[in-house]
């Protein structure tokens, strides 16, 4: 049986000109590993690792400069 906890990615960006970042897209994440494993959740298909408190859904926030 698979962990399953989840969480979500908030990938944002700059507005040129403005001190305001957007959100430009957005993961969901789904840890693949066993149900009970130790250390942080993993999310292969997405190379994403994090950690959360169980049965709660993380928020990662990651901010990217640039055009992508």
């Amino acid at each position: 049986m698979l962990c399953g906890a989840r969480a979500v990615v908030m990938i944002t960006q700059d507005v040129e000109g403005t001190s305001t970042s957007i959100a430009r897209s957005r993961l969901e994440l789904s840890c693949g590993k066993e149900a009970g494993h130790e250390g942080p959740h993993e999310d292969s298909e997405h190379e994403q690792r994090w950690e959360a408190a169980p049965g709660k859904v993380a928020t990662i926030v990651r901010h990217e400069h640039g055009e992508q």
